[in-house]
């Protein structure tokens, strides 16, 4: 079977079998628990799979509706189980804010570590400092900046304008 025609198929199943799953909420990876909150994202990555092939280990992360907390927390069940809780996905999470805020608070209560994998947008997302919040909760946050210096980040990452700002704040420390 020709290459093309293969890929051709391999897409073809891949995204019958995606409109028959459920949204995945929640994924495993190793030994953490990784919250898949939003599809949205201020930015347009170069390099990311986003709008094209949102797939980890076979299962689509393209959320088909915005989900309430109380879903996310069914979903998670017993989060003891996992050594971390991780708010990531392909999206930004700071664009739900509070839900994030919520679950988290959920999983430290439960004595478990959390983290944060952002674009680093969530100040210019909410118009304030959001940083406060996010200490009451979290125990470590990792910003993807993905560029050596301001013009080079606005070139690869494309943030929307919501998120650009001055571009030398995603370089700040």
């Amino acid at each position: 079977m020709p290459a093309r025609r293969r890929r051709y198929e391999e897409e073809h199943m891949e995204s019958n079998t995606a409109l028959r799953q459920e949204d995945v909420l929640v994924y495993r990876h190793r030994n953490r628990l990784y919250v898949n909150l939003t599809n949205r994202c201020t930015a347009r990555c170069l390099f990311c799979v986003r709008e094209s092939r949102p797939v980890v280990e076979g299962k689509s992360l393209r959320l088909r509706r915005k989900h309430m907390a109380a879903e996310y927390l069914k979903a998670m069940g017993d989060p003891r189980q996992y050594s971390e809780v991780v708010f990531c996905g392909y999206g930004e999470p700071t664009l739900r804010l509070q839900e994030l805020l919520q679950l988290a608070r959920a999983a430290k209560a439960a004595g478990c570590r959390v983290r944060l994998n952002t674009n680093g947008h969530g100040n210019l997302i909410h118009k304030r400092n959001i940083v406060p919040e996010l200490k009451t909760c979290l125990d470590e946050i990792s910003i993807s900046i993905n560029a050596p210096d301001p013009l080079t980040y606005l070139r690869i990452v494309r943030p929307s304008s919501i998120s650009c700002g001055n571009a030398s704040d995603a370089f700040r420390v």
